[in-house]
């Protein structure tokens, strides 16, 4: 039986077995072409996040990973994406890409509610988003997860008193990488609130280490 596992308040795992994808009579080559059989396993997947854990992602933007395993078994996690400016969610595509190559063609769509027109104003809306890493070992495991060439702009704040590390990041959701490098800090970090106070006493009361592309470099140094 499909496995939910609840990662954090934006993320959930799904584990399926060889067992689990016979019963359904798909192949995990199938999951990346947005087939009835696929659509059909993802509604299966929001209707036990929802029952299990009470998320909704029917309204959510939301980021598919699907990680291959032994045994022909998958791990699939689920990632809300948040609206830019807004503590709230908007309706989006479901991309279903592997963790394993990001910039590969198995990034298709299995939902689209909005328009073309509505889903490339929201792919260019600039955004940011603010995340925290209780250690700096696991800050650099997920720096080193990043894509080659990241565009993305990035800052990192350390909190002294907390001990936390800050990843202030700023990006469009207008390509593959930058996709990939959010879907990392989500698995990685907690994201909190990106509101103007936050910001202000992040710049105010803790050491900005690495005042731009924080992630780049310390993808280079681990």
């Amino acid at each position: 039986m499909m496995k939910a596992e609840r990662i954090n308040q934006n993320q959930i795992r799904f584990t399926l077995s060889a067992e689990d994808l016979s019963q359904r009579n798909i192949q995990i080559s199938e999951l990346s072409y947005g087939s009835d059989k696929a659509k059909a396993l993802f509604h299966d997947m929001m209707v036990a996040a929802k029952q299990e854990f009470g998320f909704d992602f029917s309204s959510q933007p939301v980021v598919i990973e699907a990680v291959p395993l032994a045994k022909d078994s998958i791990m699939i996690t689920v990632t809300k994406i948040r609206k830019a400016g807004s503590n709230g969610s908007m309706p989006d595509s479901v991309p279903l890409r592997s963790k394993d190559s990001y910039d590969s063609d198995l990034s298709r769509d299995l939902h689209s509610p909005l328009s073309e027109a509505d889903d490339l104003q929201m792919l260019l809306t600039e955004r940011t988003s603010l995340f925290t890493f209780s250690d700096f070992s696991t800050l650099c495991r997920a720096a080193s997860m990043i894509p080659d060439d990241l565009s993305m702009k990035n800052r990192l704040y350390w909190d002294t008193q907390s001990n936390l590390y800050y990843i202030h990041a700023q990006y469009k959701l207008d390509n593959e990488k930058t996709h990939y490098a959010i879907c990392i800090l989500y698995e990685f970090a907690s994201e909190v609130d990106d509101d103007p106070m936050t910001v202000a006493y992040l710049k105010e009361h803790t050491q900005c280490l690495l005042g731009a592309r924080a992630l780049q470099k310390l993808k280079q140094i681990t």
